[in-house]
């Protein structure tokens, strides 16, 4: 996995988690 994509990925997930907080 190069930089790029684990920057995205990363990202992904602190969206994710932000969306998670919101709905709970």
């Amino acid at each position: 996995m190069n930089k790029t994509s684990l920057n995205i990925s990363h990202c992904w997930f602190i969206f994710w988690a932000e969306m998670e907080g919101i709905r709970n």
